[in-house]
């Protein structure tokens, strides 16, 4: 596994003075054992924990060593497992990290968490993930933040050193797919207008995104959408967080109509999730090709997926003018 700028591996048996490097500065061990520096009998009880991890669970959860990139230096370990207190609970996944004090501040810690939370969207299907933090550890709570998890509880944990141990949990609801009903329709309709207000804005100029969002779904239209096409929205306490939608063309050609999300959702993973769904939708229907009209902010998404640029133009949608793309993708 791998992010931009970090590897991801499996720790290996002979893998103890890493640990005993990385445990030999106070201030890494600062949160963890009240500076106190890891001893033999410590790291070897850390390796045994994360080689069973690994062998227990081939590798799907557990703790990996993680490397840059650029020159193959360790940087730290990150885990993924589920919570200490729920620990045969796989659905809730709790990640973590330590990292080297010459690594701090480099964006790694949000990087590669991001990249975690999105395997474990994508390729694990739970449903929360979870962190945990001394009260005290601000800069692990950004970290947090920016990962898309929100302010849980405040709680003492007792496993912490010294006297303090309040500690905070934030969590990641992950919201659920489920097809599209007639009822969703202002809901959806409010989350196709944010997403071009909100995500789309950086790319278009202001009157483009006026006109581009005043986005508004005649029931006719919708009933049919919802009767005849593929609809899937993601949901989460009874409010619609994103959607795709496809349909079928003529001469086999299916067509992704579109793909939008709520700015907090954004970035994380959850957009392969259900476009695939979708795209399994029309290979279903034996289509030989797949198309999308898409813009300047989708075009990184639908090329990761695996479609090519076959046509740059102008297309006028709701009276703005905007610099939009044609996708393909031929189904062998």
């Amino acid at each position: 596994m791998s992010s931009e700028r970090i590897d991801l591996f499996y720790f290996e048996d002979d893998d103890h003075d890493l640990i005993r490097d990385l445990d030999s500065d106070p201030e890494v061990m600062k949160y963890i054992s009240n500076g106190q520096i890891s001893d033999h009998h410590e790291v070897n009880r850390a390796m045994d924990i994360f080689i069973k991890w690994k062998n227990n669970h081939q590798g799907k959860y557990g703790y990996w060593k993680a490397f840059e990139k650029e020159n193959n230096k360790l940087i730290g370990w990150f885990h993924l497992r589920p919570l200490k207190g729920d620990i045969d609970n796989f659905s809730k996944l709790e990640i973590g990290y330590r990292l080297k004090k010459e690594f701090w501040g480099k964006g790694y810690a949000t990087e590669v968490s991001k990249k975690l939370i999105q395997y474990a969207i994508n390729s694990l299907d739970v449903s929360e993930v979870w962190a945990l933090s001394m009260k005290a550890n601000k800069a692990s709570q950004k970290v947090m933040k920016k990962c898309g998890l929100e302010f849980f509880r405040e709680d003492i944990y007792e496993d912490f050193p010294g006297e303090d141990k309040s500690s905070v949990w934030y969590k990641l609801e992950v919201p659920s797919i489920r097809k599209g009903r007639l009822e969703d329709i202002n809901k959806v309709m409010n989350i196709h207008r944010r997403s071009i207000r909100e995500l789309c804005a950086k790319d278009y100029n202001q009157d483009q995104i006026e006109k581009w969002s005043d986005v508004k779904y005649t029931m006719d239209i919708w009933t049919k959408t919802i009767n005849q096409d593929c609809f899937y929205v993601y949901e989460k306490e009874n409010d619609i967080y994103g959607f795709c939608h496809a349909l079928l063309r003529e001469n086999n050609c299916g067509e992704i109509i579109g793909m939008y999300f709520a700015p907090e959702i954004q970035g994380l993973g959850l957009g392969a999730k259900i476009f695939n769904l979708c795209m399994d939708y029309l290979l279903s229907q034996n289509v030989k090709k797949v198309i999308i009209h898409g813009t300047k902010t989708a075009r990184h998404f639908y090329e990761s997926m695996g479609f090519v640029c076959v046509e740059e133009k102008k297309s006028k949608i709701r009276g703005a003018l905007i610099d939009s793309f044609l996708f393909e993708k031929v189904i062998s």
